[in-house]
């Protein structure tokens, strides 16, 4: 799968690889492209197979988001504001696929894209919350 952003970057996911790893009875983690040709496109060909999360930067609508992204890129000090808000043209697709946690067709049948949504407002309880799950989804609670 390839997916190309502001016609200037390629990202890609082979399948391949993934479903060699999943063969060896390896867990992978990928950061997936949110949107139909990216974590749509994996839950249609790995189903019950593949746990997705989707993460949010706050509670609240696609404009709250946007906001708290905004905020976190200007704190960080490295884009001006031209470069602040082309970035920020590049959110507004992927932030209302999380929210609309769209439906597609697997395999197992008809499924939401993600498992589970991360709201990304505290850093250390999302690490948290998302080490428990993980431990509990993969049954690393023992080791």
């Amino acid at each position: 799968m390839n997916q190309q952003f502001s016609g200037t970057v390629n990202y890609a996911t082979s399948l391949g690889e993934i479903e060699d790893q999943i063969q060896q009875g390896r867990v992978c983690v990928h950061s997936i492209f949110a949107g139909a040709l990216g974590a749509g496109r994996m839950r249609e060909v790995f189903g019950k197979r593949l746990f997705a999360v989707g993460v949010l930067a706050t509670a609240g609508g696609l404009s709250d988001q946007l906001d708290v992204l905004k905020r976190r890129l200007k704190a960080r000090t490295r884009d001006d504001d031209a470069a602040l808000n082309a970035r920020l043209q590049h959110q507004t697709d992927p932030i209302n696929y999380v929210l609309e946690n769209p439906l597609v067709q697997t395999p197992d049948g008809p499924m939401e894209v993600f498992d589970m949504i991360s709201v990304n407002d505290d850093l250390p309880r999302s690490v948290a919350d998302l080490t428990a799950v993980f431990a509990k989804v993969f049954d690393l609670e023992g080791e």
